[in-house]
């Protein structure tokens, strides 16, 4: 699936392609997909290549990426390889048959700082995130994850597939620095033995 660009749009989605860095300032702005009705692709960024990171910041404050509703996986962000690292901003109002904030199923590491993931709907799981076994997540700084719905509109803020596994602190790389939960962070996971 090798779209030959590097980066670009394809049927109202951002899409992240080949071994390079992007990094997106949303400055304040709010990146809008729009979409009142469920539609085939209709996630705001797809990240599917393993060489690629994408780096999504918030200089100013009040930024948010919005208005995804995709009858699949995948609301505001669809990883499906590469690296993803949101460092800021609000990701809120995005719906998905599973992950209607971030669908992760990368074998690179998803990293989130500084970030407020809230009032995103799946249809089943991962009304925040839903993050697959393959890749690594790391949280840090002042994150929160409240009131996202999964599957009859029960709270489901992270799902994690089988052997998915968490960090508590945001990964030291050339990307982001090494940054701890902070003391206000709020991050809910509901455990469900069988």
């Amino acid at each position: 699936d090798d779209k030959g660009n590097e980066y670009g749009s394809e049927g109202g989605y951002l899409y992240l392609n080949d071994d390079h860095v992007l990094t997106i300032d949303l400055n304040g702005h709010t990146i809008d997909r729009n979409l009142n009705e469920a539609t085939d692709n209709g996630f705001v960024f797809r990240l599917y290549d393993y060489e690629a990171r994408l780096i999504i910041k918030d200089s100013v404050g009040g930024g948010k990426i919005t208005g995804a509703n995709n009858k699949g996986k995948g609301g505001a962000f669809l990883a499906e390889r590469g690296g993803l690292y949101i460092l800021g901003g609000k990701i809120s109002g995005n719906k998905a048959k599973n992950g209607a904030g971030v669908y992760w199923e990368s074998q690179g590491n998803l990293c989130i700082c500084n970030c407020e993931i809230t009032g995103n709907e799946a249809l089943e799981n991962g009304g925040g995130i839903y993050g697959t076994s393959w890749g690594k997540m790391y949280f840090g700084g002042l994150t929160m994850m409240t009131d996202n719905t999964g599957k009859d509109g029960a709270a489901n803020n992270l799902y994690l597939a089988e052997n998915a596994f968490v960090y508590g602190t945001a990964w030291q790389d050339e990307y982001i620095p090494n940054e701890s939960l902070s003391s206000n962070a709020r991050i809910g996971i509901t455990a469900y033995i069988t």
